[in-house]
């Protein structure tokens, strides 16, 4: 079984929870753009989402673990590993 390792960059929701004022706010929310690096096998890409796993059984199979599901529209970036190959 061949599953594509890849390493994906894309965009998470960042938040805050301290009281700030308007301009504060949005200072903030300017400087922090939620940018997150995922790296493992595609199982499952679909026109709605990417599913990862980051964690992979030797031993078994069809054994995974660490599970990430990303929204495509949130995907900046994937770089296919065993190629050394960039896409998107």
């Amino acid at each position: 079984m061949d599953k594509e390792l890849v390493l994906v960059k894309w965009i998470d929701i960042v938040s805050e929870n301290n009281w700030m004022t308007k301009e504060e706010a949005i200072k903030w929310a300017d400087n922090n753009k939620g940018i997150q690096y995922t790296v493992g096998w595609v199982l499952k890409r679909n026109k709605s989402y990417i599913l990862i796993a980051s964690t992979r059984d030797e031993k078994l199979n069809e054994g995974f673990n660490d599970f990430n599901k990303i929204p495509l529209k949130n995907i900046i970036e994937i770089t296919f590993l065993d190629k050394g190959q960039k896409k998107e």
